[in-house]
């Protein structure tokens, strides 16, 4: 089910029966890949007799085969190292049924997005083993499950959080309507409590293709935030004043004589910051992490915690390599976008009144059909800035 070109995976071992590293068993498997270029055999690894091949495939692609035709070396090597790294063979998603508890309702089944949960023949789930390598580990069927009998990726569903305990309708617009960007904050710290409450709550956010791979950085201390906030804007004044990058520096030019003056612009003597990071290889690399922002913002919001999207301060993490070494960001993974969030030094007493957006009732009677061709190239070159 994991065909590549002429590639083709099959099953994923549970466990690894060799022993062996798991580079010593990508290094037989390249290994191999070299051998069949050489060679210019068409057969499955299993069957080829060389030393060691036995052994590093069982141990990597258990009841597995790969098949060459006619790839490069580097093509080979690519594919086989991205499958590798990404864990294609390691799948174990444990999923469980209580037998006792099952109601054979089929909701698990009709809510699978990989379409891998199937009824037997007495009617109780199951996910076969060749296909565990399909699931997105989103959860859904231990969501779903009004009987709570579904346990998958070791999640019990005991451990599950209700969800009747819903936030009235008119009370969420409410919160939506009230929230402000927050640009005056006590110098303090928030208490651990709600740091803690905050963290634990990063963990939900929903990522494109629940590719749940995001990286916080966060600030929790005012005085780790006193270096981090001295360390930028020294840089950026020195940037300022030697105009090193007209570009940068042209960025900056509203607030320029301030940051000289040593105006915390940046950061509005926040205490505390967060900073999300996606991997690069993300399918959705820029939006998870707005995504993370905006329900940190809005749970922020009902603690009383003011927050405030940080532009410049995103620009400036980027800029300097140092400020991502100093936030810890992992290699592979580029910092999306930063939040600053603290105890607010102001309170607001109402809504403001925004102009309304644009908005389209789409009714489908208009004509698309003959799109001119100077439409098309500009509704392209629309689509592609940015």
């Amino acid at each position: 089910p994991y065909g590549l070109g002429s590639l083709s995976l099959t099953h994923r071992p549970t466990e690894n029966p060799t022993g062996m590293t798991h580079w010593q068993e990508l290094q037989g498997i390249l290994n191999h890949a070299a051998l069949f270029r050489k060679t210019k055999r068409k057969k499955p690894l299993r069957e080829t007799p060389h030393p060691g091949l036995h052994k590093s495939v069982e141990g990597a692609f258990y009841h597995s085969e790969v098949v060459y035709n006619s790839m490069s070396t580097s093509v080979c090597f690519c594919v086989l190292l991205c499958y590798y790294c990404s864990g294609v063979y390691m799948t174990n998603i444990n999923f469980t049924v209580d037998a006792d508890k099952c109601i054979h309702c089929g909701l698990c089944e009709k809510d699978c997005i990989s379409q891998i949960i199937k009824l037997n023949a007495d009617k109780i789930p199951q996910i076969l083993p060749q296909d565990e390598n399909s699931c997105l580990k989103c959860q859904h069927c231990l969501a779903i499950c009004p009987a709570g009998a579904i346990s998958i990726l070791d999640k019990q569903p005991e451990n599950s959080v209700s969800c009747d305990n819903l936030p009235q309708s008119d009370s969420l617009l409410n919160l939506i309507q009230s929230r402000r960007s927050c640009r005056n904050y006590k110098h303090e710290n928030l208490s651990p409590e709600l740091i803690q409450k905050l963290k634990e709550m990063l963990i939900f956010p929903p990522t494109g293709c629940n590719n749940h791979n995001l990286h916080f950085a966060i600030i929790d201390d005012v005085d780790v935030m006193d270096r981090f906030r001295n360390r930028t804007n020294n840089k950026l004044k020195k940037l300022l004043v030697n105009g090193g990058n007209k570009l940068i520096s042209r960025k900056f030019d509203r607030y320029k004589k301030a940051i000289i003056n040593g105006e915390d612009v940046i950061y509005r003597n926040a205490p505390h910051l967060i900073v999300v990071s996606s991997p690069i290889s993300a399918p959705c690399a820029n939006e998870d992490g707005i995504i993370a922002l905006s329900y940190f913002e809005l749970y922020a919001q009902t603690l009383g915690i003011g927050t405030c999207w940080c532009g410049f301060a995103q620009m400036c993490i980027k800029l300097f390599p140092d400020l991502c070494e100093f936030l810890e960001i992992p290699d592979g993974y580029k910092p999306v976008y930063a939040m600053l969030f603290g105890s607010a030094d102001i309170k607001y007493s109402r809504t403001v009144q925004p102009d309304e957006y644009k908005m389209t009732t789409v009714k489908g009677d208009k004509n698309v059909d003959n799109i001119p061709l100077i439409r098309k190239l500009k509704r392209l070159l629309w689509n592609s800035l940015r």
